[in-house]
């Protein structure tokens, strides 16, 4: 992955949980996240309100790398 920082293109490694919180995150960018677990610095389930704010849903980023 490529990122621009103070106008000098990076070049970075993540990992799978890394990329599925990412890429989470860019489809659901209204979420608000109420909680974040992270096992040995990697993501592996999020805890967000639902889009109609009346509820939670859990995501396992663990489970999306399994199945990929």
């Amino acid at each position: 992955m490529q990122l621009l920082n103070e106008g000098k293109l990076l070049t970075v490694r993540i990992t799978r949980p890394q990329w599925a919180l990412l890429n989470w995150g860019e489809n659901h960018p209204h979420s608000r996240i109420k909680e974040l677990e992270f096992v040995d610095g990697q993501p592996m389930k999020v805890v967000a309100v639902t889009n109609d704010g009346l509820g939670t849903e859990l995501v396992r980023f663990d489970k999306m790398v399994k199945e990929a």
